[in-house]
């Protein structure tokens, strides 16, 4: 009940940041910018129901690959279903007392990061890539921006499980990366008592919680696009001081 919930309300975060707030002149992102001529006022309820549903269809399909990958791991159904609504709406769910980290798996383990980044991201880059402009990701400075923390955070953190944990490069990336793509997407799955961990690596953590997801995504915090905003107006101010 609690999965289905959660998996719920991420779609309705979904549907209004991408289909209902660009049509009201507030916050979150275009999905038919490019095709959309104005927000013509006959034209503005079929456009956010059009909008809606090609949203909940690529959310479902996502749901159903997710649910079919994780029964390959070794999930049941019923399992499966409660982790991939869980993943999806970075709610973070689980039907078990340990979490992800019960099953074991490192499979498991990565096809649940693989699917914490696709939450975490835009949905309207997945709309896009479903329509075969697979390269929309990588036109978009978010979405490069949203990879390359998750990269300098594994690195940072990745050190330190490396040299005072796991002493194993592959078992140091794979739970290093978990951790970082699931507190990044404010997902909040587990597969590792990061509290041995070194100082440096907390912090590390504590600080990608506020980031959050993509904006037009599930994930909480501020979204990436404001730390992006952020990030480029300190380098601008820093450039201006020294060259005025």
């Amino acid at each position: 009940g609690r999965s289905l919930t959660q998996w719920i309300g991420g779609m309705g975060i979904i549907v209004l940041s991408l289909a209902i707030l660009p049509f009201l002149g507030v916050g979150g992102m275009q999905l038919f910018k490019a095709e959309t001529p104005g927000p013509v006022a006959d034209k503005l309820t079929p456009r956010v129901t059009e909008t809606a549903k090609i949203l909940w269809g690529v959310y479902v399909l996502l749901t159903g690959i997710e649910t079919a990958l994780l029964m390959f791991g070794g999930m049941s159904l019923f399992d499966a279903l409660c982790h991939s609504f869980a993943t999806l709406a970075t709610g973070g769910y689980s039907t078990k007392n340990a979490g992800i980290g019960a099953y074991n798996s490192v499979y498991i383990n990565y096809v649940v990061v693989i699917f914490m980044l696709i939450a975490g991201t835009s949905f309207a880059l997945h709309y896009r890539a479903l329509r075969g402009d697979i390269r929309a990701y990588f036109r978009n400075k978010e979405f490069l921006f949203f990879l390359s923390i998750v990269g300098m955070a594994a690195l940072i953190i990745g050190a330190d499980t490396f040299f005072n944990h796991y002493r194993s490069v592959p078992t140091a990336v794979q739970i290093t990366l978990f951790q970082v793509v699931s507190i990044l997407t404010t997902t909040g799955f587990g597969t590792a008592d990061y509290e041995q961990w070194a100082f440096s690596s907390q912090f590390t953590l504590f600080m990608l919680m506020f980031f959050g997801g993509m904006a037009g995504s599930t994930g909480g915090g501020m979204k990436i696009i404001r730390i992006f905003v952020l990030v480029k107006f300190v380098f601008s101010e820093i450039t201006r001081l020294l060259h005025p």
